[in-house]
């Protein structure tokens, strides 16, 4: 590397020297590599809090029965209502089904009210014993009278031969006889009977069959009740306004819209029920259970805490984190690491460095290096004799490199004076125990010397 490029950058970075720009991914793998305390903080945390909870839900064991205990009643008392309410609406719906599926298919429901097709007739019933004056007939002529009217009455509504006519008209006999409206009224001795349908040849016909039906009974009638007359004076058909048939679909269709509000209430009312809040019941499996979960909640809690406090006290420290952190911000070269442990290639490590130095330096004129770094005399030296001892030279033959250690160059001027005798250095850290401060100044110190860097090695 030419080193007047290397002193311009080095020289430049000096302007943010004081602010060290930290990497979270660096920071959380230099943490993690203390996963045994990390795991052990869990494990504790975890432990305390699983005690705690199961400690503390003992000692209240008298008030999580009762606690449990008003849960199920009003855990019951809410399923009642719920089971109330659906029922309720399923009955409402049913009968909404019912009146939709009446609407649709009833005759009646379906006539014009404002021009409603309609046949009618008057029927006078004379009985031989009632006096023209009603307040002088005897009491058994006003019993016959009334007798005779109202069994044409109940035969017209009820009788077979009515709802066996609804074949003829194909339709089922309930909306059929819907059509036929009786009246009678023992005061003018008469009946009326009234008969709607989709057009008046249909409701004239209607009229004709029931008035047969009617005459048919005059023989059984006088065989019960005695001798009476069956006398027709008005008949008619005609389209007209009908005030009754509006008002009568007007009273279906808001029972309807009544029901359907009702299920909406229901339904509303439903949603609105709060379930009560649940209660665990007391009991040893429940007390482990709950232990467990809040062990793990605390086990989980424990590492992360442990984790921030291993990153905090790791940049409070200012300590390096990674291999390439010093490498990444200078442009230096790695020559070997052995940080966290990485001894398992020692030999064959060392012999890849000094493999690398040979070629950095060759016709280059650089034969003494200077093993230098802040991590103290002993470690200095025994990384020189590794580089020493890794090449063994034969016999009379002079080592190509020869390495010395220099400690305390930024804190020895004798140290610092020492380093004009080398012809290159290699900076020696320890990661994690360097700090990143004084390598930085122990890096701009040897380029302010002079003195080409040939590479990093850490410990």
């Amino acid at each position: 590397m030419d080193n007047t490029a290397r002193e311009m950058d080095l020289y430049d970075f000096r302007e943010d020297m004081g602010t060290r720009k930290v990497s979270l991914e660096k920071v959380l793998r230099h943490a993690l590599r203390r996963w045994t305390l990390i795991l052990f903080a869990g494990v504790v945390l975890g432990g305390l809090f699983g005690c705690y909870k199961i400690l503390n839900e003992h000692r209240q064991k008298a008030q999580t029965e009762a606690a449990y205990s008003a849960y199920q009643t009003q855990l019951e008392a809410y399923q009642r209502q719920q089971a109330d309410i659906r029922a309720q609406v399923i009955s409402l719906q049913a009968r909404i089904s019912d009146r939709q599926q009446y609407m649709d298919k009833s005759v009646k429901m379906q006539l014009d009210p404002t021009a409603c097709p309609q046949a009618f007739v008057e029927i006078n019933i004379d009985v031989p014993e009632a006096s023209a004056s009603i307040a002088s007939e005897s009491k058994t002529a006003i019993y016959k009278l009334t007798s005779i009217l109202k069994a044409y009455y109940d035969d017209i509504l009820f009788g077979t031969a009515t709802r066996e006519l609804a074949a003829k008209y194909e339709m089922e006999p309930a909306y059929f006889s819907e059509l036929i409206y009786p009246m009678y009224d023992y005061y003018t001795s008469s009946i009326r009977l009234q008969v709607r349908a989709q057009d008046e040849e249909t409701a004239d016909s209607i009229l004709s069959d029931v008035l047969e039906i009617m005459q048919r009974k005059t023989d059984l009638y006088r065989d019960i009740f005695g001798d009476f007359d069956f006398n027709i004076y008005i008949r008619d058909k005609v389209t007209i306004p009908d005030i009754d048939l509006s008002t009568y679909q007007m009273t279906k269709a808001t029972e309807l819209y009544q029901l359907q509000n009702y299920v909406n209430n229901a339904i509303s009312s439903q949603a609105n029920l709060t379930i009560p809040n649940p209660v665990k019941p007391y009991s040893k499996k429940q007390l482990l259970k709950d232990g467990i979960k809040f062990a793990v909640v605390g086990g989980v809690g424990g590492c992360l805490l442990m984790l921030v406090i291993l990153m905090s006290a790791a940049i409070a420290r200012g300590k390096i984190f990674t291999e390439d952190e010093i490498d990444g911000a200078y442009g230096l070269r790695n020559l070997a690491s052995f940080a966290y442990g990485k001894t398992g290639r020692l030999a064959e490590d060392i012999d890849m460095a000094m493999a690398q130095l040979e070629y950095i330096t060759r016709d280059r004129g650089i034969k003494r290096i200077a093993v230098v770094g802040t991590v103290g005399e002993k470690k200095l030296a025994a990384m020189r004799k590794m580089f020493t001892d890794i090449r063994p030279v034969q016999e009379g033959e002079k080592p190509a490199l020869t390495f010395s250690a220099v400690p305390d160059i930024l804190s020895s001027a004798g140290a610092l004076r020492s380093l004009k005798k080398y012809d290159g250095c290699i900076i020696v850290e320890e990661v994690g125990k360097s700090s990143y401060k004084e390598v930085q100044k122990e890096i701009l110190l040897l380029v302010e010397a002079g003195k080409e860097i040939l590479g990093t090695v850490y410990l």
